[in-house]
């Protein structure tokens, strides 16, 4: 009986109830917790008599005695466990107590259920209990003084003594010499003897130096002795200075013997020993991370240092920088291991996992003991956010158990960028309802429109109950941080575009993406309030950009095997294997189309505004949407020597449907097919001087219909085959890491009718000037990326994407009419566009050096900055452009309390040079004349004999650049404010962008090649007009600041297009359950194109269509990433094991357009001209506040059912159920650009052209293979 566990019940029940009653009632459960405990009753007024090593708990056995606990003040503990079986009303009084605990600033909890999982628990909380008493029990000695390397280890003697009981005090290492000069070799040879008996062998330690060392364990163990010490680190550095002797040996003994001991004067890794002895009772390795392999999820660790009862056998080494005396080289048995490591100011941060070791090393250039341990968990976390350089590993899987005592005593996994507790005694810490309410209040008077989200996060945040470990961070100098554990684990998905379209807060997604539809599509997406053309994309540090399709990336990997880094600042986009891939296949079916619009949706709608199906036009029959399409992947190793080099082949296949346009609306729909293979993996070549590693990337796709997803028509539209390879290679050092590598890419273009006829009343008022030649654009493009550590605070970094282009033409020659055909109005021919393309050749050169540095300044403050130098040109014939440039990007992240962080960041980005820049400028892409056409015989045709007279030059011959032309940049200011109480998370994030130097094209002697009707400058009553005859020159110069000038002060902020964000999210996460709300309002504002979507209405777009004065009307607007409003929403739920569901919540406010006015001009000749201006400004002008048009606001709702088994016991699989826009609002997508002539009285009226991707059904079946 003495030897079992004992709980002391403090004992409540109410004076109605007779004690022997009480107990007879309750018999069941006490019968239960005996066979665990010796039990030992106590009353409210004995509490008394309890000392500090009792473990207690409050059993409530009736109702009615919630006065009787606000009477025991004082002596009740700090975390009450209130106990209740449920019987005489014991629950619903602990209820009640609980919340009254909790307003008084206290910690509670209540342990109910069955009376087996009570039992259970209570165990828990006993050996957490003592676990405790433990570390608080723990003297530790610091001997000398902390290596002065370890900048980030220090502790604070008050925090540990106040926090976890523990008293540190300092050992002058001069004591431990004058010790060692004292201390015989007649004492120390019997355990010099023993410890030479027992080495399996011994390679440079001489006898000798077994003696010496043996000599330093006893005066170790003499200050052991004489300061009463359970723990010790020692400053060895300094100690083989004054000894010529290592504390290796000594260290080693120490461990052995139930002391826990660590080197180089680490005391937060020390803590971290002491910690793993408290909870397991075993003895640990204190260790280097040495060597890193992301892709294996391997880690190599190493140090000289380890218990030999640790060890399976071990040789006496010598230790490994000074390659003196004695150092353990001991061999670990294989099997499961736990690593940890806890850190941060308050001692209040940790990382734990569980991994297996497989392999004892031998490097020569590492220290003695070696281990290689692959992870469960990405290692991510070492590099980007390490609580510091060393850690401890155990054997045996104890990563629960760990996690379960820091998490019960305030401490936050490091993953997730924040520290729990209180600058004072987390005995003393502020209740977490207080806090909740402190920051809500306080917020929602600033930001009064954002209360409604703040209140229901936090009602949300306090109903859910402990804290788990979270599996990401949060955005941190501008780069957000997703592992792949995060997609795997709540988002149940990989597919990269559905997480930037339903996910990230501060991507704007400027297609359609639902139900995989955007498939064949290039990537089009705004990374705050970035143009897409500026994104670049790294695959494992290699660059994958595509030149041709501008802003797209030649591949799209699976995000649960691969973490995902945005740098919101510069658009660039990472992509980094940080999962072990297993065996596996998968396939998903897809079929869209089913059902109609919602009913009750439209009622929901009603609410708000009349629904697009109540404002039509004419019916809507045709919808876009995904027919079937398929996807199969298929990841193997294949084994090659002593490991395996894994392989992956992704096949896409499918059928969507578009919709086809006329002058009325929607008049046909067209299929497209396409289809998309890509196969890259590991080469089985061994590592050299070079690469660690060599991988390949091949590329085979083919599409009906390019550029549907701009809304060319189907004639405009071409079949495009595409294919790339890519070979490159790795090496990464403990300084250096670079990839590096090559990439040939030929895409073939071909229009479904190269010579197509075109409407100028496009009514979606997208995919104007619709011309591109047929041909081949190949390219051979050379990446680099570099970085290597110079010092432990600077580190260099070069990043090099260099390309030869060659544009081989397929259409020398070509011509393209165009005519003007409103709703109900007669036919006009207009113009013939005759063109001529040659083949070229050109470049673009894209470079990268830089400097960044991290500095500490305080405990509060780290400084984080970088400078870079660019050089980078565009090549080509007649106006070939190479500049220097520079970059840079600074921040504070200030942390005053554990709760809290801030950011101030700046930072400048340069844009580089593209291939839209190319052909814009280029004679040879596409250059031509337009004439005027007349259709002499009225058969809506165009023949060679209808061509009446010269108008004007068009395209890349009429085309040049300003003088003094600069590069396009811009400045960024990011405040980001986060809020930590564990699993919950509240973020404000606030940024500014300021776009300078952006390109405009202008049309050079406007008034001598044109003229107004209807006035003398352009507005909305005048139309310019063209005189026709001569050529027109186009000339791209930097945006004038005039046409954005105000009198407002801060007129140097918004004299040029400018972002400007305020997001606010709340986050809750636990081992199971994942939700996350947030709102954003934001306005990218500035001047672009006549025409509308995100290849018209963008910053610094190259298009004649901006140079019309017809342009200037309404020019200052919102540009088309420009949403106003977005709220997006995240709900998932980790049921079982075996089951998760997750949905997916999203609003956004509509496109910025603007519906065209027209006006017509007929020259005595017979030849007419159009000329169209915008009515309304696009979105608001925040110059102004002329308040414009936006398509209607969008709604989605996405549901993901995951069930996952095994077969025969043995195979892993998975089946999902994913519905996609299962609410089928039926909103709106475009507009009628052109309003009917009999509506044109009624500015109000708008009608929907499009509606959105009806719902759809997605199946998903994954297995793994052997």
């Amino acid at each position: 009986m003495k030897n079992m566990k004992t709980i002391h019940l403090i004992t409540l029940a109410s004076v109605l109830h007779d004690s022997a009653v009480v107990e007879q009632a309750h018999a069941g459960f006490i019968t239960e917790l005996k066979r665990a405990f010796e039990v030992r009753w106590v009353t409210p007024d004995n509490m008394g008599e309890l000392t500090a090593d009792d473990f207690s708990v409050l059993f409530v056995a009736t109702g009615g005695v919630e006065q009787a606990v606000t009477r025991m003040g004082s002596v009740l503990p700090q975390k009450a466990v209130l106990v209740a079986d449920g019987l005489q009303n014991s629950l619903a009084a602990s209820l009640e107590i609980s919340a009254w605990l909790r307003s008084q600033g206290r910690q509670s909890e209540i342990v109910h259920g069955p009376v087996a999982e009570m039992v259970a628990r209570l165990e828990m909380l006993y050996d957490d209990f003592q676990a405790l008493r433990r570390l608080a029990a723990m003297r530790v000695g610091v001997v000398g003084k902390p290596s002065s390397w370890l900048i980030a280890s220090g502790v604070d003697y008050a925090v540990a003594k106040t926090r976890w009981g523990m008293e540190m005090v300092d050992v002058p290492l001069s004591r431990l010499c004058e010790y060692f000069e004292q201390t015989v070799d007649s004492e120390a040879r019997p355990i010099a003897e023993r410890i030479l008996s027992d080495a399996c062998a011994r390679q440079e330690a001489t006898d000798d130096d077994v003696l010496k060392a043996a000599r330093m364990y006893l005066a170790l163990r003499r200050i052991v002795e004489e300061e009463y010490l359970n723990a010790l680190t020692l400053s060895c550095f300094d100690l083989i200075g004054a000894t010529a002797t290592t504390g290796c040996l000594a260290l080693a003994l120490l461990n052995d013997e139930g002391i826990v001991a660590g080197c180089e004067g680490d005391l937060r890794t020390l803590f971290t020993m002491c910690v793993a002895k408290a909870v397991t009772g075993q003895a640990s390795f204190m260790t280097n991370p040495s060597m890193i392999d992301s892709q294996k999820n391997e880690i190599v660790f190493a140090h000289c240092t380890i218990g030999v009862r640790q060890t399976e056998r071990f040789t006496l080494r010598s230790h490994f920088e000074s390659g003196i005396s004695v150092g353990i080289q001991g061999y670990l048995p294989l099997g499961e291991v736990t690593v940890m490591k806890c850190g941060g100011d308050m001692l209040d941060e940790y990382f734990v996992a569980f991994g297996e070791l497989v392999e004892n090393t031998d490097f020569v250039n590492m220290c003695r003991t070696q281990v290689r341990v692959r992870l469960n968990a990405p290692t991510g976390y070492f590099l980007h956010s390490p609580l510091g350089n060393h850690h401890v590993l155990l054997c045996g899987n104890h990563a629960e158990r760990v996690k379960r005592f820091l998490l019960a005593n305030g401490c936050m996994p490091r993953s997730l960028n924040f520290r729990k507790g209180c600058l004072k005694c987390h005995k003393n810490a502020v209740p977490l309802r207080q806090i909740c309410y402190d920051v809500v209040f306080f917020i929602s008077c600033t930001w009064c429109m954002k209360k409604s989200i703040l209140f229901l996060a936090c009602l949300l945040g306090l109903a859910v109950s402990q804290a788990q470990e979270a599996v990401d961070s949060l955005p941190d100098y501008g780069v957000g941080h997703k592992s792949s554990e995060m997609f795997r684990k709540f988002y149940h998905g990989g597919d990269f575009v559905h997480y930037l379209d339903n996910i990230d807060d501060r991507v704007t997604y400027q297609l359609e993406t639902a139900g995989n539809y955007n498939q064949p599509d290039r990537l089009m997406f705004s990374v705050d309030g970035n143009s897409f053309r500026w994104n670049k994309y790294y695959l494992d540090g290699f660059r994958t950009d595509s030149r041709f399709f501008v802003g797209s990336s030649l591949v799209q990997p699976d995000m649960t095997e691969y973490s995902l880094d945005i740098d919101y600042f510069g658009s660039r986009i990472n992509f980094t294997r940080d999962t072990v891939v297993d065996n596996s296949v998968s396939a998903t079916f897809n079929v869209g189309n089913l059902g109609g619009i919602t009913p009750f949706a439209e009622s929901f709608l009603q609410l708000v505004s009349e629904t697009a199906t109540q404002r039509l036009y004419v019916p809507i029959e045709y919808r876009d949407h995904t027919q079937a399409s398929g996807i199969v992947k298929l990841n193997y190793g294949i084994p090659s020597g002593d490991r395996k080099y894994m392989q992956q082949l992704y096949l896409d296949y499918g059928s969507r449907t578009h919709v086809n346009f006329n002058e009325e609306g929607i008049d046909s729909e067209y299929p497209e097919s396409y289809f998309r293979m890509n196969l890259r993996g590991e080469l089985p070549i061994r590592s050299n001087c070079l690469f660690d590693g060599w991988n390949y990337m091949l590329n085979i796709a083919q599409r009906d219909n390019l550029y549907s997803e701009n809304y060319y028509d189907y004639d405009e539209t071409a079949r495009n085959n595409s294919y790339s390879l890519s070979l490159y290679g790795k090496k990464q050092t403990e300084r250096h890491r670079y990839t590096s590598g090559l990439t040939f890419a030929t895409n073939r273009i071909r229009h479904n009718d190269l010579d197509f006829s075109r409407n100028l009343i496009d009514q979606d008022g997208e995919g104007y000037e619709p011309w591109y030649p047929d041909g081949n654009m190949s390219e051979l493009s050379y990446a680099v990326n570099y970085e290597r550590k110079l010092t432990d605070w600077l580190d260099f970094r070069f990043d090099g994407y260099n390309s030869a282009l060659r544009f081989s033409t397929a259409s020398r020659e070509f011509s393209n009419p165009v005519y003007m055909k409103m709703i109900d109005e007669p036919f006009r021919s207009l113009y013939v566009y005759d063109w001529k393309s040659r083949s070229f050749w050109s470049g673009l050169l894209e470079n990268t050096a830089g400097l960044s540095a991290e500095k500490r300044l305080g405990k509060a403050v780290n400084f984080r900055a970088g400078l870079d130098f660019t050089l980078d040109g565009m090549l080509v014939k007649g106006e070939t452009m190479v500049r220097p440039n520079w970059q840079f990007r600074a921040g504070f992240d200030i942390r005053p309390c554990p709760w809290f962080q801030m950011q101030v960041n700046a930072a400048r980005n340069r844009v580089a040079y593209t291939w839209e820049n190319i052909t814009f400028f280029s004679d040879d892409y596409l250059s031509g004349d337009i004439s005027y056409w007349q259709d002499l015989n009225g058969d809506y045709a165009y023949q060679e004999n209808e061509r009446t007279g010269y108008l004007a030059s068009t395209g890349g011959s009429s085309h040049s650049a300003a003088d003094g032309l600069r590069q396009q940049a811009f400045y960024t200011i990011d405040i980001p404010l986060y809020f930590r109480f564990g699993g919950h998370k509240i973020s404000f994030q606030n940024t500014f962008k300021k776009y300078v130097n952006v390109w405009w094209t202008s049309l050079k002697n406007s008034d001598a090649v044109g003229h107004y009707v209807g006035g003398d400058t352009p507005d909305a009553d005048a139309a310019y007009f063209l005189n026709g005859g001569s050529s027109l020159q186009y000339e791209v110069g930097n945006f004038p600041t005039a046409l954005m000038d105000t009198d407002s002060p801060l007129n140097f902020l918004t004299n040029s297009p400018y972002y400007m964000s305020s997001l606010i999210k709340y986050e809750y996460e636990n081992q199971k359950f994942y939700f996350s709300i947030s709102w954003q309002s934001f306005m990218a504002a500035g001047a672009s194109s006549l025409a509308h979507g995100p290849m018209h209405n963008d910053i610094g777009v190259l298009t004649e269509m901006a140079a019309t004065p017809n342009n200037m009307p309404k020019l200052i607007g919102r540009y088309d990433q420009d949403r106003a409003y977005v709220s997006k929403m995240v709900v998932s739920y980790n049921i079982t094991d075996n089951f998760s569901v997750s949905a997916f919540v999203k609003f956004k406010d509509g496109q910025p357009f603007s519906h065209f006015e027209t006006r017509t001009v007929t020259d005595a000749d017979g030849n007419t001209q159009l000329a169209m201006w915008r009515r309304d400004t696009r979105g608001i002008n925040p110059m102004t506040g002329d308040f414009g048009c936006r398509e209607d606001a969008f709604y989605n709702v996405d549901v993901k059912a995951t069930y996952r088994g095994k077969i025969a016991r043995k195979y892993p699989f998975e089946v999902q159920l994913y519905g996609y826009n299962l609410v089928d609002f039926g909103v709106e997508l475009h507009e009628y650009c052109f309003i009917p002539h009999d509506y044109a009285d009624y500015i109000s009226d708008r009608f929907p052209l499009t509606l959105n991707i009806p719902r759809g059904l997605m199946l998903s079946f994954k297995m793994n293979l052997p």
